[in-house]
């Protein structure tokens, strides 16, 4: 749960651009971030549909969520890339596109996964991504793989996204890409790159806020030709300003740097600036801390029989009512600071009292007479 301490990370692939590589940044997919058709608003928009700009669906039912830092309980708040993903809901099924390549070539591929939300009926499942040699239909490259578990789907994990990707030689001929996707699962920024290696792969990013300071921490698989980070900030998530600079160490996987000016009670961004040794540079994903606390609400009465009240809400958000499975019993939407359920329908015993307002979630004990 996000209390004090706000834990986020990002798992995200980098490809630094060489001569030799110049088609890095030229993706071969179309519609790789689910962009269109734009959707009206957030949740599950186009249940039943399966095939969209780019892309043909096979099992499901999928959506596609539009959300662009609203609240969504059901999935991430976020997207990987823009403002939408594609959504499956409680059954597998896969995502895919087809593309072709004109002459023998190196390809790198992937794309972004996450998980909708921890159900009790959670299957873990395996994602990946495949590319297939068509019309043969024979399997020709497969990216890394993540198992999926139910702890993935629970706030804040759902919130955060990683990157699958591998490398390849394809010869000419018709290909297909292939997102495979289990129950409750997300995907979004697809790509094909032709002409192209990953030689530096930054493999997570987290930042971590405690006791007035921020401790950012980052991972790179492997570099080529690579000079130094710098660590940039913001409060707005729009204006950055470099804050500081960690140089690339040979042979060094793992860094750190800690922000000890952090003002406690307001949002603050960072993001990486990659840059290598002839000035080319790129930028990680933007990682959001919350250096806030929640409000300071309550539930009353407790014991209760009939109708709960819940006072010191911070306004929009959501009360939940769970057992203590997990299962989701109740649940109603609240704009104000108080709000009152009726909950008189449950079963005598001990339930847990929710509260998510877009960002953070917090649970109380409840008790039903």
């Amino acid at each position: 749960m996000k209390l004090l301490y706000t834990t986020i990370s990002l798992f995200i692939f980098w490809g630094l651009l060489s001569d030799s590589f110049a088609q890095c940044n030229v993706n071969t997919l179309t519609n790789p971030d689910f962009e269109t058709p734009v959707q009206s608003s957030i949740g599950n928009n186009l249940t039943g549909l399966y095939s969209i700009s780019g892309w043909t669906m096979n099992g499901g039912p999928f959506n596609i969520v539009k959300t662009d830092g609203s609240a969504y309980p059901s999935g991430p708040d976020t997207a990987s890339s823009g403002v939408q993903y594609v959504d499956i809901t409680n059954a597998a099924g896969s995502i895919y596109q087809d593309f072709t390549v004109t002459s023998l070539t190196a390809v790198a591929f992937g794309g972004a996964f996450s998980s909708r939300e921890s159900d009790p009926n959670y299957i873990p499942w395996l994602a990946s991504v495949q590319i297939y040699a068509m019309p043969s239909n024979t399997l020709v490259a497969i990216s890394s793989t993540k198992t999926f578990m139910p702890a993935d789907g629970a706030v804040p994990a759902q919130d955060v996204w990683y990157y699958l990707f591998g490398n390849t030689t394809l010869a000419p001929g018709q290909y297909r890409f292939i997102a495979s996707l289990g129950d409750f699962g997300n995907f979004d920024n697809a790509f094909v790159f032709q002409n192209c290696a990953l030689p530096v792969v930054l493999t997570s990013f987290s930042g971590t806020y405690k006791n007035s300071s921020v401790g950012l921490n980052w991972d790179i698989n492997r570099s080529i030709n690579f000079s130094h980070f710098e660590v940039e900030k913001s409060n707005d998530g729009i204006s950055f300003l470099k804050v500081a600079l960690v140089n690339y160490i040979n042979g060094k996987n793992q860094y750190q740097f800690i922000d000890d000016n952090a003002t406690k009670g307001s949002n603050l961004f960072y993001r990486l600036k990659l840059e290598d040794n002839d000035g080319r540079y790129t930028y990680s994903n933007i990682i959001k801390i919350q250096t806030g606390t929640l409000p300071s609400w309550i539930i009353s009465p407790n014991p209760v029989r009939d109708f709960l009240t819940i006072n010191g809400l911070s306004g929009n958000g959501e009360i939940r009512i769970l057992d203590l499975a997990g299962k989701m019993l109740h649940k109603v939407n609240t704009t104000s600071q108080s709000a009152s359920m009726n909950v008189s329908f449950l079963s005598k015993g001990i339930y847990l009292v929710q509260y998510y307002d877009g960002e953070k979630m917090q649970s109380k004990k409840m008790v039903k007479e």
